[in-house]
């Protein structure tokens, strides 16, 4: 992925992202004149849950409701 194309994700500047590579905040390797994001990386700011996300979302719904149904049920009726 390009810094461009990351920057979009990101929500902020080239530049910005730019910099941020330069600094080694993102990991990139340079390829010839430009920067190359792996893509895992961007995955981290995707708006689409992953399968192994969405699983650790639910277990720990259902942890938190297996432990605090009652009260949150008390609370939703007051």
């Amino acid at each position: 992925m390009t810094i461009p194309e990351l920057a979009k994700i990101l929500g902020i500047s080239r530049s910005q992202t730019f910099r941020r590579v330069k600094s080694g905040a993102i990991p990139a390797q340079k390829a010839g004149r430009i920067f190359l994001v792996p893509k895992s990386y961007a995955d981290n700011f995707s708006d689409e849950l992953t399968e192994y996300d969405a699983k650790i979302i639910s277990d720990g719904v259902d942890r938190v409701i297996e432990e605090y149904g009652e009260v949150i049920r008390k609370l939703g009726d007051s």
